[in-house]
């Protein structure tokens, strides 16, 4: 490739998934696949959602959403919109700091603190993970305005 020849909206690399790598991850997670959890995976919110993060991390990222699929039909059945809020931890009871950061549209400083004053961290194996039963009836409670 010559330099002189590319530009910044040069394509550099291509992702296709297939029905079969979909599949496969589906069957590896354990989670059926039939045509409601195909729809639910095929809906432009979270192929966007997928594309996104296949570019950011590659394979891990098609093992990873399905697990995220999985955990969110595990609670009960999703419209897609539904899914789309609960794919990423919606529907965890713990989450990691970065996955608050980004269920709460918040950065780091303010999600970390908001955790502190809720008294929702919890220490696990040396990480600190956010309690969101706790984090949540404190917002109710504390943070009305």
């Amino acid at each position: 490739m010559k330099i002189e020849e590319i530009n910044d909206e040069t394509e550099v690399l291509t992702i296709t998934w297939k029905i079969a790598d979909l599949k496969e991850a589906f069957e590896s997670k354990e989670l059926e696949f039939n045509e409601l959890n195909l729809n639910h995976a095929l809906s432009y919110v979270n192929l966007r959602k997928l594309e996104e993060q296949s570019i950011e991390r590659g394979w891990e990222v098609i093992y990873d959403f399905v697990e995220e699929l999985k955990m969110a039909r595990v609670r009960r059945s999703l419209t897609p919109n539904e899914m789309s809020f609960a794919v990423g931890c919606g529907s965890k009871k713990y989450v990691t700091y970065e996955e608050g950061m980004k269920l709460y549209s918040l950065g780091k400083t303010n999600f970390t603190e908001l955790a502190k004053n809720a008294n929702a961290i919890r220490k696990v194996k040396g990480r600190n993970l956010v309690h969101i039963p706790t984090l949540e009836e404190y917002i109710e409670t504390m943070c009305v305005e």
